[in-house]
């Protein structure tokens, strides 16, 4: 989960370098996106099994 975030942020960095293709940056910063998301998700949706009631 931690990997997935961290290669987000990667690529998120990689999405502003001003000498790639437009099309290659908007892949590069949706699926940054997506990968911070679905990892900030998986992370919660794991602390809320091992910790009942957690934020409620």
């Amino acid at each position: 989960m931690f990997v997935l975030g961290g290669l987000g942020i990667i690529l998120l960095d990689l999405g502003l370098d001003r000498n790639r293709d437009k099309s290659v940056k908007l892949f590069f910063v949706s699926v940054g996106i997506a990968s911070v998301v679905i990892a900030y998700v998986m992370s919660m949706l794991f602390i809320r099994i091992k910790i009942p009631n957690y934020l409620k």
